[in-house]
């Protein structure tokens, strides 16, 4: 019998203010929607056929826009600060299983991820406009 599994959790800004340390940086006047992040997803697995066979999939998305703070000199003049870092993540997770006999099984997995991130901050000492974005996307596929 299959089994699975869903699942949210968030905060908004509204709930979840910067700290009083951020706050008392100069924020480029991007005060909105700082700190915004969630998390979803849903897992689920059972047999193909009962004692033999089986499946399981999982699927995971995470949205935030995180603080980045950071203590260069903005092309605007504004020594040091704070800027939102949105960042995203998709994960993926399949896998099946088929019992061959009592010493053999055959499994197959598939996995996937996509993330970005922007406005990453190394060290400190960058600003935004020389900070790095990340775009990073994988995928693989084994068999035995």
């Amino acid at each position: 019998m299959p089994t699975g599994d869903v699942f949210f959790q968030g905060v908004t800004s509204a709930w979840n203010r910067p700290s009083a340390f951020v706050e008392s940086l100069p924020s480029r006047g991007q005060d909105q929607n700082t700190n915004d992040n969630y998390l979803a997803g849903f897992k689920v697995g059972g047999p193909f056929v009962q004692d033999r066979a089986f499946y399981f999939a999982a699927f995971e998305r995470r949205r935030a826009n995180d603080i980045t703070t950071f203590t260069g000199i903005t092309r605007d003049g504004i020594k040091g600060g704070w800027t939102v870092a949105p960042s995203n993540d998709d994960n993926l997770f399949v896998r099946t299983d088929y019992n061959l006999g009592p010493k053999n099984f055959l499994m197959v997995r598939l996995s996937g991820d996509r993330r970005t991130s922007d406005a990453l901050n190394v060290a400190g000492n960058l600003t935004p406009e020389t900070g790095f974005q990340l775009r990073e996307e994988t995928g693989s596929s084994r068999r035995p």
